[in-house]
């Protein structure tokens, strides 16, 4: 089915707490007299949030699911509990697209059931959430919605049907885990080309694999995750063109693949003391490892008070001639200071 939305949408639940809050008659969006519409077949589901509290309140389930743009893709985010078991997962093809059926097909059944969720009184007090079930879609042109949650009934099967969903997104999630096993096994056992395409084995550079980390993150853009591998000085980012898998970036230890809200590339932290400082670089590549921007920032804790104050000294530029002011500082590096302890790497 093709999609309408501009990105990739994923909408986080909030803390399961939210869903365990009293709600009242009142705060009910969807009265038990009401109906409303429903996604049917050839629809486009923008986004779905579901909620179960099941026998357990301390393992009640969240699932959040967010389509894309174009194509069959799906970004989802499983909870149980406070455990995150899967976080912004992208599930695409044949397994996206059975999300979303599942969640048309399921649609009519959460409207048919809609007189049971609540007691048939205003007069009540505040009760709990066992279940909820929200999803935006477009119909045609137009966008519509499910919102809807209830305390005392559920849809007919909704345990199943949440189950069901639950045993697709891991059985994804472990499907992504083991390509990327087979993926590092390849070019840590195989050969490499280099930046200056000369083949090289990479697990002759790394030695013991178990001083060794890695990462799988997009770090050019470019919607495809790219093999990130540290060492004890350097750290490579190693890149598959037509299947054949080239080093487009060998940088520095302190150099950490990013992709996080805001920041998509190479980012630089070192955290330092005596007296306290930080400095920060964060760099964009190309698909072929190319820089195409760097910014820098500094700060330096000058008057030693363990905190960050108008009497340092902050730097924008790398070779630290000229100081700005703190709000100067901030408002161009209060974004990597986020970041300051930030680890992307496994193993």
């Amino acid at each position: 089915m093709r999609k309408v939305l501009l990105a990739p949408v994923v909408i986080s639940m909030m803390a399961t707490a939210f869903f365990l809050t009293g709600c009242s008659r009142g705060e009910n969006p969807l009265s038990s007299k009401e109906s409303y519409n429903i996604p049917t077949e050839g629809d486009d589901i923008m986004d779905a949030q579901l909620y179960y509290a099941g026998d357990d309140e301390e393992q009640a389930r969240t699932i959040d699911l967010g389509f894309g743009a174009t194509g069959s893709d799906c970004y989802v985010t499983y909870r149980r509990g406070d455990e995150t078991v899967v976080e912004d997962k992208k599930i695409s093809g044949e397994d996206a697209d059975y999300l979303e059926s599942k969640l048309i097909e399921y649609s009519k059944t959460v409207r048919d059931g809609e007189n049971g969720y609540w007691p048939d009184t205003d007069e009540y007090p505040a009760m709990i959430s066992i279940f909820s079930y929200r999803l935006n879609f477009l119909h045609g042109n137009e966008a519509d919605k499910i919102d809807t949650d209830g305390a005392t009934g559920m849809p007919s099967g909704y345990e199943e049907f949440f189950s069901d969903l639950e045993e697709k997104i891991i059985a994804a999630e472990d499907a992504a885990s083991k390509e990327k096993e087979s993926i590092l096994d390849r070019i840590l056992r195989g050969d490499v080309y280099d930046t200056d395409d000369n083949f090289f084995a990479l697990i002759d550079e790394i030695g013991n694999s178990d001083r060794s980390y890695y990462a799988f993150v997009d770090v050019d853009s470019d919607g495809v995750e790219e093999i990130c591998v540290k060492r004890y000085s350097e750290m490579y980012i190693i890149d598959s063109f037509d299947n054949v898998y080239k080093m487009v970036y060998d940088g520095a230890t302190y150099d950490m693949p990013i992709d996080e809200a805001g920041l998509t590339g190479i980012f630089y932290s070192l955290p330092s003391a005596a007296p306290t400082s930080d400095t920060y670089i964060f760099r964009t590549i190309s698909p072929e490892g190319e820089i195409t921007s760097e910014n820098f920032a500094s700060w330096y804790d000058a008057n030693e008070n363990g905190q960050m104050d108008e009497e340092d000294w902050f730097f924008l530029d790398s070779k630290e001639e000229k100081e700005v002011t703190m709000n100067e500082w901030l408002d161009k590096a209060e974004k990597y200071q986020k970041y300051r302890d930030y680890s992307p790497w496994n193993g």
